[in-house]
């Protein structure tokens, strides 16, 4: 909690007084991961997992139709996984928790909007829960980032790569200069799993948010 009021503040520090406009919005993300490398089990499937999210954006006029907007966000991320073997069904949820800065330039159409650009987050916890197949055999842990040997317990699951950067494409639409709905998608370019050894192991996720906007005039 402190790392995430920390980082809203110094978020905040970065507006200056040529902000044109500020939204307070919030949402839901749906997340899932692309595995790949020759240590995949061909039998996993993956499917995606519902998270929230929520923060604050703010945009600067370039042009006429033109604006850079930056944002602070919670995100939560994360994936759904199923395994059969020999008849026993295994399945797993991850929840990744990220504070993440999306960078964008959006292009505006009265009353719509499209955006594209890039984001750089950085992991500050989650949680799992596993089950295989049988009574009592569910379990949970939280998530911790680094190398082995992990200093914690075995209810813990390790992820070696807190950080995640990518690309944003989405859009949406301003209704009655107050209501900001938006929708994009996000891929993640980097590896969170990049130890030897490990599936190459990529984020991506669809994010619907809505939001309040303010306004300041020129």
């Amino acid at each position: 909690m402190k790392s995430t009021l920390a980082f809203c503040i110094g978020a905040l520090s970065l507006i200056d007084a040529h902000a044109q406009e500020f939204v307070v919005k919030a949402g839901v993300s749906m997340s899932s991961v692309s595995v790949s490398g020759d240590f995949a089990h061909p039998g996993y499937e993956f499917t995606m997992k519902a998270g929230f999210t929520a923060g604050l954006a703010v945009a600067w006029p370039v042009a006429e139709k033109f604006a850079f907007q930056a944002e602070a966000l919670f995100i939560q991320k994360g994936w759904e996984d199923k395994l059969e073997v020999d008849g026993v069904h295994h399945s797993d949820v991850f929840t990744i928790n990220y504070m993440e800065i999306p960078l964008l330039m959006k292009y505006k159409i009265s009353p719509f909007f499209v955006n594209a650009g890039a984001f750089l987050a950085s992991g500050i916890g989650g949680s799992y829960t596993s089950y295989d197949g049988f009574p009592g055999s569910e379990s949970e842990g939280k998530i911790v980032f680094g190398d082995w040997p992990s200093t914690g317990s075995g209810s813990e699951y390790l992820i070696h790569n807190r950080f995640d950067a990518g690309f944003i494409v989405g859009g949406g639409i301003k209704i009655k200069k107050l209501v900001v709905v938006d929708v994009r998608y996000e891929r993640a370019l980097t590896n969170f799993m990049d130890s030897e050894g490990y599936y190459k192991t990529k984020n991506f996720s669809f994010v619907l948010t809505a939001g309040v906007c303010f306004a300041r005039s020129k």
